[in-house]
């Protein structure tokens, strides 16, 4: 499979209808549906404060990339099968990452803060050390360009929103 046509079949498989929830999927069907993992670990994700019981706390979570999507899970262990995606991020063209420093950093959170904008919402991510945050970057990043290079092979224009 392409990194576009396993995103989708994820989206689908995990949400029932493409929307990107994930919600339900454990860990295991994830790397079934997916060509696998291409960077995962514990980060702090910030809450986005909207919704009626959101908050803006930074919570830790497990934090998985594969060819296609980005997911969280609330609890650590990967190899707990009630371990459920609590949010699934699909990666597009119009996905883009971001790494924060300075001002644009929550001073509440950890050192080493980067940003995913996808779907028209931004995710914000931490983690303790500068260096664990480029490594999550530049492992978006490169996701990302994959996606994009197989749209562009599918003949498929890449959406870019920003």
């Amino acid at each position: 499979k392409g990194a576009a046509a396993a995103a989708v079949a994820i989206a689908e498989a995990s949400s029932g209808g493409g929307d990107g929830g994930g919600v339900g999927m454990s860990i295991t069907e994830l790397l079934a549906e997916s060509d696998g993992v291409l960077h995962k670990g514990a980060v702090s994700k910030r809450g986005s404060g909207r919704g009626l019981f959101s908050s803006v706390r930074w919570k830790t979570k497990l934090l998985v990339l594969t060819p296609g999507s980005l997911c969280y899970f609330d609890k650590l262990d990967d190899a707990d099968p009630t371990n459920k995606v609590a949010r699934m991020v699909l990666i597009d063209g119009s996905t883009s990452v971001t790494r924060l420093g300075g001002a644009s950093a929550d001073g509440r959170g950890p050192a080493g803060q980067f940003t995913v904008r996808a779907q028209a919402r931004d995710y914000l991510f931490g983690v303790d050390e500068s260096a664990e945050a480029d490594a999550w970057v530049a492992e978006i990043e490169k996701a990302i360009q994959a996606v994009v290079a197989g749209m562009a092979q599918a003949g498929m224009a890449p959406v870019s929103v920003q």
